[in-house]
């Protein structure tokens, strides 16, 4: 026996599940099988009945009317022999049943549309329509001495104000220096000036990297016993040793 898996969705009702269950089937709605789509139906309530989930009573009703038109279909069609009819309530048939689902998926679509349409809706903002006529003074839309001339400056400010916004950027190329390098720049310069100074080595308004890079050729002079340094007040006095010494260079 095949069996059926069942997933508890929540359903707005008999005939919201009836067109899942013909959706999972895959087939027209103008063709759709009684016989298949109340097996379906069917287990699906009793699934709900397994879990101890309510059924409500109007799924119960559609379940019987199923039954119901499955019954007539597969029961031999009696001929009435007589005219008069009892006058009993209609009989559901499944012309009618389509009828009902064509309709309620009608109108579901149409929910869908106006669900859609009401959120839309909410993300706009509207107000009433008010007189602005207390604006207009004869013939000019200006009022309080206002021209159109003050209108392209403002809006003149305004292009600028929104051009301060924009991010700017600039590529800045660093001047790559070695150690080395700045060592013998450093020497030179001593060895050229009276009273060399470490403040007095730059010629304008120093980098950090500049500063740092300078203070270790400094350094480096210094443990190579090149120069001699000696701190005086905020600055560095910076000597050359006249002993001999070994070769300016990165040891």
């Amino acid at each position: 026996m095949e069996s059926y898996s069942v997933k508890m969705d929540a359903f707005e009702g008999p005939l919201d599940l009836l067109l899942h269950l013909i959706g999972k089937l895959e087939i027209d709605l103008y063709d759709i099988s009684v016989s298949v789509v109340t097996d379906q139906y069917v287990s699906y309530i009793r699934a709900m009945q397994h879990l101890e989930l309510d059924v409500a009573s109007e799924y119960l009703v559609m379940a019987a009317t199923l039954l119901q038109l499955k019954s007539k279909q597969l029961l031999p069609i009696e001929q009435q022999d007589y005219e008069d009819v009892p006058d009993f309530e209609e009989e559901p048939t499944r012309e009618g049943l389509i009828q009902q689902l064509v309709e309620y998926k009608a109108y579901k679509e149409a929910a869908v549309i106006l669900k859609e349409k009401e959120e839309a809706r909410l993300e706009l903002y509207s107000k009433q329509p008010e007189d602005l006529t207390h604006y207009l003074e004869g013939e000019t839309l200006y009022s309080g001495g206002l021209s159109f001339s003050d209108l392209l400056h403002a809006y003149e400010k305004m292009k600028k104000r929104a051009a301060w916004k924009v991010r700017r950027s600039r590529t800045v190329r660093r001047e790559e220096r070695t150690l080395e390098e700045q060592m013998r720049r450093v020497a030179d310069y001593i060895e050229n000036s009276d009273g060399a100074t470490y403040f007095g080595f730059f010629h304008e308004e120093p980098t950090v990297e500049e500063l740092v890079v300078t203070f270790l050729a400094i350094l480096e002079l210094v443990k190579q016993r090149h120069i001699s340094c000696k701190q005086t007040g905020e600055d560095i006095l910076l000597n050359i040793i006249t002993q001999e010494a070994s070769p300016i260079g990165v040891l």
